[in-house]
């Protein structure tokens, strides 16, 4: 029998940059804990110029280091068929019942395009550990905050800004032509009332 998705994942999009880009569109976010640390422990490493999970950094590794880094973290995962999978390729280890982490690892051409990373936490973390977003995007399907120089897009919950569904890790390439588009409008102004609420999670505060 075939699972169904869970509702945090609205669709795959695949979006042609520069003749091979995939896009993961990320919604309503899931119910998942992750471990406590600091939000940009989880987001960095000293070896990455941008930001980077467990090492793997968009625009820079490639794929069998993916490979490799994920069987040696114990992440189970499963390629989705796409068209030209020796160029396209998307690393599913969402259903790993057994690993903390949930999401998906995108690859274009010979690199990471995009890393989509599931988790429930707050708002407050990226505030605090990132500074205020470059821009705040809003539409049918939720919020999302922009910081362009890490390549992070935080998807925020539908129903609650406070609390975060997930986050992107992108290729700069990616960020600009998906997220970005001709230019970043600071509008915080505009959003900073919807982030004076009350929210828990099991993170640790930076000091």
């Amino acid at each position: 029998m075939s699972k169904l998705r869970p509702s945090w994942l609205l669709i795959i999009v695949v979006i042609v940059i520069a003749g091979s880009a995939l896009v993961l569109v990320l919604v309503n976010g899931g119910n998942q804990q992750i471990a406590s640390f600091a939000l940009r422990g989880l987001l960095s490493s000293q070896d990455c110029e941008r930001a980077c999970w467990l090492g793997i950094e968009p625009g820079v590794t490639d794929r069998e280091t993916v490979e490799s880094i994920l069987v040696s973290a114990g992440i189970e995962y499963v390629a989705v068929p796409l068209p030209e999978p020796e160029k396209n390729a998307v690393y599913d280890f969402y259903e790993n019942e057994s690993s903390e982490a949930k999401g998906f690892v995108t690859i274009s051409g010979e690199t990471v395009s995009q890393i989509a990373l599931v988790f429930d936490a707050c708002t407050t973390h990226v505030l605090d550990e990132y500074g205020l977003p470059a821009e705040v995007q809003e539409d049918g399907y939720g919020m999302t905050l922009l910081y362009p120089e890490p390549g992070l897009v935080f998807s925020l919950t539908t129903n609650d800004p406070m609390r975060l569904a997930g986050v992107f890790l992108t290729a700069k390439s990616v960020f600009e032509a998906n997220f970005a588009g001709e230019s970043l409008e600071y509008n915080w102004d505009e959003f900073s009332h919807k982030f004076t609420g009350q929210c828990d999670d099991n993170l640790v505060p930076i000091s």
